[in-house]
């Protein structure tokens, strides 16, 4: 397993032009409701997420299975009130959801077949509709549940989390999560970290 910083990974010409046509299009259609400041939010997050991924599976998503560790969910109690400067919208499961979208309609956006998005996060995914489990990322035996060498890029979301950010010993939390993804990242996969701890 490769692991590969977010700010490490440049991109080139061929991942800025597909992450922007397919964030257009998915933002379309995940967009709906969302107020424009919201909006601009979670399409910068898309952006970016989308730019690294294909950038790194070499513009090709078909059939690959990404993991987005800490993929979001949507705030528990219903208050969508700003926490520290951010809208709560922001860390919703943004990247599964778009994901979800190819994987459920590849055709219509080019693709043979689509990436299977599975997230996994501390907070439940109710009403969402991709693959997903509620476990603690800081505890051994997080990622138990999945099968031996078969995700092609796990997407670490889960460092900049308010929630993680507030709990003790978050800093720990790389080496535990590195050693959970050994034995599920197939053999050349990848870790993309997202991370204030470099």
């Amino acid at each position: 397993m490769r692991t590969v910083y977010y700010t490490k990974v440049g991109h080139d010409k061929i991942s800025s032009e597909q992450s922007t046509d397919l964030v257009e299009k998915l933002m379309r259609e995940l967009g709906g409701g969302l107020s424009k400041k919201d909006a601009i939010d979670v399409d910068m997050v898309l952006r970016v997420a989308f730019r690294k991924i294909l950038t790194l599976l070499d513009h090709d998503l078909e059939g690959r299975v990404i993991l987005d560790l800490g993929c979001g969910s949507r705030p528990c109690d219903g208050n969508y009130q700003d926490y520290s400067g951010y809208s709560p919208r922001r860390f919703e499961p943004w990247l599964c959801r778009a994901l979800h979208k190819l994987e459920t309609n590849p055709e219509k956006y080019g693709l043979s077949q689509g990436p299977h998005p599975i997230g996994v996060d501390i907070i439940p995914q109710i009403g969402e509709g991709f693959e997903s489990y509620q476990r603690d990322l800081t505890q051994a035996k997080s990622l138990d549940m999945l099968p031996r060498n078969s995700v092609d890029l796990a997407n670490e979301s889960f460092f900049t989390s308010p929630t993680l950010l507030s709990m003790p010993g978050s800093k720990d939390v790389f080496r535990t999560v590195q050693a959970e993804l050994v034995p599920v990242v197939k053999k050349g996969g990848i870790f993309l970290v997202n991370s204030l701890y470099q």
